[in-house]
């Protein structure tokens, strides 16, 4: 990711954020379009968890130009999503659903500039979270083979509930 992309994702991003409602609704009814499967897994009531979508992207946003820690941020969100049925196979399926809910409720649509630089941080995030949810996933295996029943990975617990106070 460049620092264009990373421009062109901020820049698109703030109009985006005026239609985060359309384009977390739009993401999800293309996800589960694409992947219908995937609809087990999340709550039968959306609200909340379209929240937590804007809520994550708004962070990645604002933190892509800082790139240690996003990483930091992202290898915790992957492994957390293992506990929710998430595998890195997933990946693509999403970083196609964000893109097309964009295009498709950012005002004024996004330039080709800009859509190519959210491919490109969306590949770059997949990057990240891939090898994550496989570590956790491996981890998590162990723990079942061992009999010992799995966790959640060191700290998920404190980090969801300092976000959860901070309303992100």
């Amino acid at each position: 990711m460049t620092p264009d992309d990373i421009q062109h994702v901020t820049r698109s991003f703030a109009r985006a954020f005026a239609a985060k409602r359309d384009i977390a609704q739009r993401f999800y009814d293309s996800l589960f379009a694409r992947a219908p499967h995937l609809r087990a897994i999340f709550p039968e009531e959306m609200g909340l968890q379209q929240e937590k979508l804007n809520g994550t992207l708004a962070t990645l946003v604002r933190e892509m130009h800082r790139a240690p820690i996003l990483g930091e941020t992202l290898d915790a969100l992957a492994r957390r999503h293992v506990y929710y049925e998430a595998l890195p196979e997933h990946l693509p399926l999403i970083g196609d659903a964000l893109v097309d809910a964009l295009v498709a409720e950012t005002p004024g649509g996004l330039s080709r500039a800009e859509e190519a630089a959210w491919r490109a941080a969306f590949a770059w995030i997949s990057g990240i979270m891939a090898p994550a949810m496989a570590d956790e996933f491996e981890r998590r295996e162990a723990a079942r083979s061992a009999g010992v029943a799995p966790t959640l990975p060191p700290g998920a617990i404190v980090r969801d509930r300092q976000r959860a106070a901070r309303g992100s």
